[in-house]
């Protein structure tokens, strides 16, 4: 069970902060259209997306 701490979350070993932005209506849409159907969270998608985008900028940090 997730435990409250002010704006961080636990879940498990790992802290999770709340991160907001603004994407265009369109591509939000888009997104949440993809995450009913493959029944997953729009969080899930998120971090999935990031960690992705991360890994593939620090393998061209490296290679540098």
């Amino acid at each position: 069970m997730a435990k409250k701490r002010g704006i961080a979350v636990e879940s498990g070993d790992v802290v999770l902060v709340q991160l907001a932005t603004r994407v265009p209506k369109p591509l939000y849409r888009e997104l949440k259209l993809y995450s009913v159907t493959a029944n997953r969270t729009v969080a899930d998608l998120v971090r999935e997306a990031l960690t992705d985008a991360l890994a593939k900028w620090g393998k061209g940090k490296k290679a540098a």
